[in-house]
């Protein structure tokens, strides 16, 4: 399962990008052409949200940008505390060939 390197600090809002193995995309074979991407109810009852309003998910047929933030009345959390909560986010994709693939990336939150 992929992890994204750089925790979220509760006070931040940072762009993360999920990549998808070579194997299936490249621009002379395959591409993306649609995307989800879905929080986990654990980390929507800590205020984890993402960006659509200013910063929709986007794409550029390979990869896929996501904009983390918390809610303010969250950041202060004591599950943010220490090495803070992980949560895993899936990112499903549809690509021009017809492939559907879903995969999760690990977003730790944490206060830095």
């Amino acid at each position: 399962m992929p992890t994204w390197a750089q925790p979220l600090d509760p006070s931040s809002f940072l762009d993360y990008a999920a990549q998808w193995d070579e194997k299936f995309l490249t621009p002379a074979a395959d591409t993306i052409v649609s995307v989800v991407v879905t929080l986990p109810l654990e980390a929507i009852a800590l205020g984890v949200e993402i960006d659509n309003a200013t910063k929709p998910v986007s794409h550029d047929g390979l990869a896929v940008t996501m904009w983390f933030k918390v809610a303010p009345a969250f950041q202060d959390n004591a599950a943010f505390a220490g090495t803070g909560s992980a949560f895993f986010i899936p990112v499903r994709i549809t690509t021009a060939a017809g492939r559907i693939i879903e995969q999760s990336w690990l977003l730790r939150v944490a206060q830095q």
